[in-house]
């Protein structure tokens, strides 16, 4: 189940060695063109790697197609898009060597440091806080209700160390989690676990996909909030996985209530991680507060709501405390 680590740090280091400029270490000017783009993250023949196996990749270029065609006022989704994807991607490669070729990253490095620095020229901050603002404009915050019963019962809210024990790993398109002793991977089962009358177990994704999974209204993660600090998210919800295979996933989160379109950016990051999404059953929370929600399958969900653009920013204004 392990990569061979010492391999890819190799496979790494001839490439960078190959690179008399050494471009690991240096952002894009300026924004390179496709062909540009696909010339520097080209690695191995014409025979393997298979650029298409590669999903985050594919996802990635196309993004670099649309944004020089994108309008002046959708610029920064599409920056968002290509910062939050090379830093999946980056964060993710060791993951999937077969598909993920490390020779790659100096490139999409090159492409994640751009990325920030056009982000910060448009929102006027340092490259440094582009990730908070971008988390902020796109992400889904917490609703007036997630509010209000945070700032009532005060949970708490994991720190970074703590929430490693709940963050999701993936191989081979299933789902692992550390062990109890944290020393070894182990697939995740919910076990028909149920969490105040859902089925399944808590998930929340932040915009750069970190997933993370826990039992809800336990002393550790008591609600979506707990998990990254009420900070804005991508999607939260339920979810059930039977020995690391993902079956069925809610986006019913009452603290977040994260739109359709952000559980779709969900399916797509996982797509990356090379999960069948074909095999999970979506549920939609709020379609119709009568009917009962409808259930259809995840790659057919991501073909209706798979464009990020409908992600609106969340504004919440608290009410003022005597």
């Amino acid at each position: 189940m392990a990569f061979n680590a010492n391999q890819t740090n190799q496979q790494i280091l001839q490439h960078r060695h190959a690179d008399p400029n050494n471009a690991e270490l240096h952002a894009y000017k300026k924004f390179p063109s496709l062909a540009a783009w696909k010339k520097d993250s080209f690695v191995g023949n014409l025979l393997k790697p298979i650029r298409r196996d590669d999903l985050a990749l594919v996802w990635i270029d196309k993004q670099v197609d649309l944004y020089p065609k994108s309008k002046k006022g959708q610029r920064l989704y599409a920056m968002a898009q290509i910062f939050f994807t090379t830093m999946w991607w980056l964060n993710n490669y060791k993951n999937q060597p077969a598909k993920m070729d490390a020779r790659r990253r100096p490139a999409i490095l090159r492409l994640n440091l751009c990325a920030a620095n056009q982000a910060a020229i448009l929102l006027k901050c340092p490259a440094g806080e582009v990730g908070k603002k971008l988390q902020s404009v796109y992400g889904t915050g917490m609703s007036i209700h997630g509010h209000m019963v945070d700032s009532a019962q005060h949970p708490h809210y994991q720190t970074v160390p703590e929430r490693e024990q709940w963050r999701v790993f993936f191989w081979n398109g299933l789902a692992f989690v550390l062990n109890m002793d944290g020393d070894a991977l182990v697939p995740v089962d919910t076990n028909r676990y149920t969490t105040e009358g859902r089925e399944g177990k808590g998930f929340a994704m932040s915009l750069s996909g970190a997933f993370f999974i826990a039992p809800l209204s336990g002393a550790s993660v008591k609600y979506h909030s707990c998990f990254l600090g009420g900070e804005p998210i991508l999607c939260a919800g339920t979810l059930e996985v039977d020995h690391g295979r993902i079956q069925r996933i809610k986006n019913d989160s009452g603290h977040y209530q994260p739109v359709d379109a952000t559980l779709a950016q969900l399916l797509r990051k996982l797509q990356f991680s090379g999960v069948d999404i074909s095999k999970i059953n979506i549920e939609c929370a709020r379609p119709n507060p009568i009917d009962e929600p409808p259930t259809t399958t995840g790659d057919k969900f991501l073909r209706v709501n798979g464009n990020w653009a409908k992600v609106q920013p969340v504004r919440i204004t608290l009410p003022k405390v005597a």
